[in-house]
């Protein structure tokens, strides 16, 4: 036999060899972990024990693990985290929510809540808003910015007001300075191009202020500033019956006597 073809027949024998050891050798390391994680999966250490939960606390830390949905016991590789967020992120007050496993027998939950940020008086029912509209709760919190809009309806809790009246008047709270927006203690919003403002003067009893649709917000805020400091007097003496601001190129001072 030729001494090349011999060479060449012990090199490719060689080589499956080697690749039997190789194969050998991954079905024990896999042989290795799937006992390993049989092993996780029947030990008890790794039991649910405990839910943590942060961002809030008292009843509303119970309200999030009753929504999380999560039983004790059930071990930590498989509890469905995602499905435990889905289940918190929909309640109606919560704006975030992260599960997370926490080993070797908590999970945390993490929660950011939305912050009201207006109460909503209908005719007949007021509803607490965020800053994005989404309906939070029935009612209204201690020294809520009031929204009066008799015409409008809202969705229920947890859902964002579509409302023409109502998404306007949030929308131009929003866009306000923070100086005058604190100085706001009302909005009447009657239609989606219809609002008028309570606003409490540096001297003085609260004033109208006709601001129309969230539009040139900025301008409408400097010349509302401009025509509250030109009419100081008048304001403290109760002689204005309101401002109008609709056209800030041309703001509008309503003596009392005018109607």
């Amino acid at each position: 036999m030729d001494g090349r073809i011999a060479e060449r027949r012990a090199e490719v024998a060689d080589h499956h060899r080697r690749r039997r050891r190789r194969g050998l050798a991954s079905l024990a390391v896999l042989a290795i972990l799937a006992a390993a994680a049989g092993g996780v999966l029947a030990s008890p250490l790794f039991g649910l024990e405990e839910v943590r939960v942060s961002g809030v606390e008292g009843e509303r830390a119970a309200e999030v693990r009753d929504a999380a949905g999560l039983v004790s016991g059930t071990h930590l590789v498989t509890v469905d985290v995602g499905g435990a967020a889905a289940r918190v992120a929909g309640l109606p007050w919560v704006g975030e929510a992260e599960v997370r496993r926490a080993p070797p027998a908590a999970i945390e939950i993490d929660v950011i809540a939305r912050r009201p940020a207006a109460a909503v008086h209908l005719e007949d029912t007021t509803w607490t808003v965020d800053a994005s509209g989404v309906v939070l709760a029935g009612g209204a919190p201690a020294e809520a910015l009031a929204i009066d809009a008799p015409n409008s309806v809202l969705p229920g809790p947890g859902v964002r007001a579509s409302d023409a009246a109502v998404v306007n008047a949030l929308t131009f709270h929003a866009a306000l300075p923070d100086a005058l927006a604190e100085r706001v203690v009302r909005y009447e919003a009657r239609s989606g191009r219809s609002l008028r403002m309570r606003v409490v003067p540096a001297e003085g009893e609260g004033i109208w202020v006709r601001v129309g649709a969230a539009e040139d917000v900025e301008r409408k805020a400097e010349a509302l500033e401009l025509l509250l400091e030109q009419a100081a007097h008048r304001l403290a003496e109760g002689g204005v019956a309101e401002l109008d601001v609709r056209a800030p190129g041309n703001p509008v001072l309503v003596p009392l006597d005018d109607g």
